[in-house]
């Protein structure tokens, strides 16, 4: 994906190999939307790698394994070499007849990852969002289990299902549940619709209508359901962090668990799932130890943004919130406020890509449309109406009142559909929800909703009027309303941009190619220039980070 396409440029980026580039490189979320924005690079000839994912010859490497010949270009190899060593990653051999050991290539990196010349003679390297390697998947995966009740105090379950043999075993729990013992003998059979990209839910083809489960999907959906998410080509985009493969005592392969890295794949897929054992059962166990000030040099402190710095300082993915959330205990112990951070922190992760959903379907309108008449008179002072403008801020205003509110659609969402979204998307990664899926249970009890607000205006990229900030920040019963903000009160939706942030030599050697040769800069002048122009969305982030947590503070006296 394109956010590890960034991480793994600035992974490079860090590494220093002389002679080794890479293209500038940034991201640009706005309106559902994620845009990936690279420099413009004349490449000549492929030198490292497969541009066809192993379909057509891997270039470079060395012919037949490590000790083999060295082949197209052996500086280049060394240079790869390098990079392996710096980054902790395993030389191993890819591509080629799986027979045939003497056609592979002994290679560092991603089999895809490509390295070119360009046409200024210099090396280039592209397309490497796998350079690091994929976490060991699970064989199993925790659905969703959305009985067909009409009690809405009926729980919400969690089913462990065969990774390897979903749809066999999702089948198996339906028809079990209905007293079949399969799908041929009576009754209509079964269905399986997406619900987008990840997301399939499996239902039970009856005339019993699924009130919770329709409500959930957006369709009909009849009998006993289950959903799912995330099951398939988990070890394309489930990757390990920089930070845990370089402190592994033994280096990795970026092609484990997958076909590029079929010879030798015993030995590497061991190592990497050792890698991942010791991430869940080892590192994961001491940093809530630390969380709680059990370890010798006593505990961290934690404030909302923070949060995700410590994580990956220590090699930790933000998939296992989860994990760390379920280790620190019950909401009843001295760890709250920590807990507290947590819960906001997955809660807004799963609502943000809900967001990002209902906005890509918004489609520039006809100026005769209910939002284009309804504009107010600032929208309208153009002659053209950016109807699509319009629409958006309309879909953030109704989703902010659904997470804030407490209208019967809001209640819904915080007693059936969060439950559903949290366990689709941490519970394969260690979180335990059992205890608060009951039907009737409102997860908003757990939660400060100011500190949620300013949560999710700093991760969706929107932002409110000041006067709306301290009018729900002083009156909680703003929150008991039905319908707590208006369009009024919003101020913006603006694109969220993850720039690569260069370091040190590159940033100046970039910086000395935009000024005059005749004026070499100095570190001193790049650092300051740098601070200048990222001084004042950082002391926008830094004031919504302090709001948070202050009034996650202003909760716990």
């Amino acid at each position: 994906s394109a956010s590890h396409e960034l991480r793994s440029i600035q992974a490079i980026a860090k590494a220093k190999i002389s002679g080794l580039n890479f293209p500038l490189f940034t991201l640009v979320d706005f309106r559902g939307f994620r845009i990936s924005g690279s420099a413009w690079l004349q490449l000549d000839t492929l030198l490292y790698g497969s541009n066809q994912a192993g379909v057509t010859p891997v270039r470079g490497g060395q012919l037949g394994g490590h000790n083999g010949r060295n082949t197209d270009d052996a500086e280049l190899n060394e240079k790869m070499k390098a990079l392996g060593h710096k980054l902790n990653l395993k030389g191993h051999i890819a591509g080629g007849d799986r027979e045939a050991k003497k056609f592979c290539k002994f290679i560092y990196g991603p089999l895809d990852m490509e390295v070119y010349k360009g046409k200024d003679s210099l090396y280039y390297v592209v397309d490497s969002a796998r350079l690091f390697p994929p976490a060991a998947p699970e064989s199993v995966v925790v659905g969703v289990l959305i009985e067909c009740e009409d009690s809405p105090n009926h729980p919400i379950l969690e089913v462990e299902l065969d990774r390897f043999s979903l749809q066999k075993s999702i089948l198996k729990l339906l028809f079990q549940r209905s007293g079949r013992v399969d799908g041929e003998s009576r009754g209509q059979g079964w269905q399986g619709i997406k619900l987008d990209g990840e997301t399939t839910i499996y239902f039970e083809k009856s005339e019993r209508v699924n009130i919770r489960a329709s409500k959930f999907a957006g369709i009909p959906i009849s009998g006993d359901c289950v959903v799912v998410k995330g099951v398939e080509g988990v070890i394309w985009y489930n990757l390990l962090r920089r930070e845990l493969v370089e402190q592994n005592k033994e280096p990795l392969s970026s092609d484990a668990f997958s076909t590029f890295g079929f010879h030798g794949r015993i030995v590497n897929n061991m190592q990497v799932k050792q890698a991942t054992m010791r991430l869940t059962d080892e590192i994961i166990p001491r940093f809530v130890d630390e969380l709680r000030g059990k370890t010798e040099e006593g505990g961290i402190v934690v404030v909302m943004g923070g949060l995700k710095k410590l994580m990956h300082q220590r090699g930790i993915n933000m998939r296992y919130l989860g994990k760390i959330w379920t280790h620190l205990g019950s909401f009843n112990n001295p760890h709250i406020y920590i807990r507290n951070i947590i819960l906001i922190e997955m809660i807004t992760r799963v609502a943000k890509n809900s967001l990002k959903t209902e906005l890509r379907k918004i489609i520039d309108l006809p100026s005769n449309s209910p939002s284009a008449l309804n504009a107010s008179a600032s929208d309208k002072k153009d002659k053209i109406i950016d109807t699509g403008r319009l629409e958006a801020k309309y879909t953030v205003i109704s989703f902010f009142n659904l997470m804030l509110g407490n209208s019967n659609a809001s209640r819904f969402f915080w007693t059936v559909t969060i439950k559903i979204l949290l366990i689709l998307k941490y519970s394969s990664f260690g979180l335990n929800f059992c205890n608060h899926i009951e039907g009737n249970y409102d997860l908003r009890t757990e939660l400060n909703r100011y500190a949620l607000f300013q949560a999710l205006q700093m991760s969706c990229g929107v932002e409110f009027e000041e006067k709306c900030n301290e009018r729900m920040r002083r009156d909680s019963l703003e929150f008991e309303s039905d319908h707590p903000l208006w369009v009024e009160d919003l101020m913006s939706i603006r694109p969220r941009v993850k720039p690569m942030i260069p370091e040190d030599v590159f940033y100046k050697k970039l910086l000395s190619l935009i000024c005059s040769p005749q004026e070499p800069l100095s570190l001193s002048t790049c650092v300051s220039i740098q601070a200048s122009t990222s001084n004042e969305s950082a002391l926008e982030a830094l004031s919504l980070q302090k709001r948070v947590h202050y009034a996650l503070l202003e909760s716990f006296p």
